[in-house]
């Protein structure tokens, strides 16, 4: 049996649920990132100015100037599909990821980017003055994401079952 599409409307630079389900409500504001997982996944229907219909294509020429977000789409792909939900975070390339009662902010970013060290740490600080659990996701050029956690002092590789 086929799982009938969420129907979303895009208008004032909002997603907007107009004919949705239990997890998604008419009425409902959606993140674009959640939208494009959504149209990735096939299982919504986005409608534009007019009636036309907007593709994951049109998602991603909204926001090409946004590097970032293809970044964090990869990411949060790549948590659905280990079964995990996730959110856009606080800043611009972090998401929030909650679990078993921890909660997670997650730094996103590509190999080959030099990020300071300082930033880092900042970031991290700032992550655990919010009770979170630091981890930083790497997506390499084949849009494979390592996860490793943070702390002030070591960076582990996180291994599949942990997060």
């Amino acid at each position: 049996m086929e799982m009938e599409k969420i129907h979303i409307e895009y208008i004032n630079n909002q997603f907007i649920v107009r004919r949705g389900s239990d997890k998604y409500p008419r009425g409902k504001i959606l993140d674009p990132l959640e939208v494009a997982y959504l149209l990735h996944e096939d299982r919504a229907i986005v409608f534009g100015d007019g009636g036309k219909i907007l593709t994951l294509r049109d998602l991603a020429s909204m926001y090409a100037d946004k590097k970032e977000w293809w970044l964090l789409f990869t990411v949060l792909h790549d948590l659905y599909k280990r079964g995990r939900i996730a959110r856009r975070g606080f800043g611009e390339n972090d998401l929030i990821l909650e679990r078993e009662g921890k909660r997670y902010q997650i730094y996103v970013t590509e190999e080959n980017v030099i990020v300071s060290v300082n930033e880092l740490l900042e970031w991290i600080d700032k992550t655990f003055a919010k009770n979170m659990i630091p981890v930083i996701a790497v997506v390499d050029m084949y849009g494979d994401v390592t996860y490793y956690k943070a702390s002030k002092h070591t960076f582990k590789k996180i291994d599949k079952g942990e997060m």
